[in-house]
């Protein structure tokens, strides 16, 4: 299940961009590198299945990109904190990095936060996020990761 950018619930002005190429759909969002102000784009995912997800960011990585964007999964029962460093590639491809994997013990909602909070050396990007289900009958808890694609904090 993939979220693009206009799917985010925007806290901010945001600006939209589509300069660098490599994004999910039409454009990617940027911060503009505002430093005075906490920026935020929350992709909510409703009920979804209780199991294993893999969850997945895209951006456009380069040198004018902040080293330290603070992304949050949500789940009803407990947060996971990252930090993502979007001036290196993704960890899947150039563009994709991979958080990680959560478990939803029960059906229910999951959230996805990518803000600009003490993200100070650079532009913070908001292009698309996924969470794709593990299938039971091949997923054993050895084969799988916890969170932690990107820094977990």
């Amino acid at each position: 299940m993939v979220m693009d950018n206009p799917l985010a619930e925007l806290t901010g002005n945001w600006v939209e961009s589509n300069h660098t190429p490599g994004f999910v759909g039409k454009n990617y969002l940027h911060d503009n590198r505002a430093q005075d102000r906490v920026l935020a784009a929350r992709f909510q995912f409703p009920q979804l299945k209780a199991g294993v997800w893999h969850a997945l960011m895209s951006f456009t990585p380069g040198e004018n990109r902040a080293s330290a964007v603070p992304v949050v999964i949500g789940l009803a029962d407990r947060e996971y904190a990252f930090t993502v460093n979007q001036k290196q590639p993704g960890n899947l491809s150039p563009g994709l990095i991979s958080l990680g994997e959560i478990t939803l013990p029960d059906d229910g909602d999951v959230s996805i936060v990518i803000s600009n909070e003490h993200a100070k050396d650079g532009h913070v990007i908001v292009d698309a996020v996924a969470l794709t289900q593990r299938n039971p009958a091949t997923w054993t808890p050895s084969s799988g990761r916890s969170p932690g694609g990107g820094s977990s904090e």
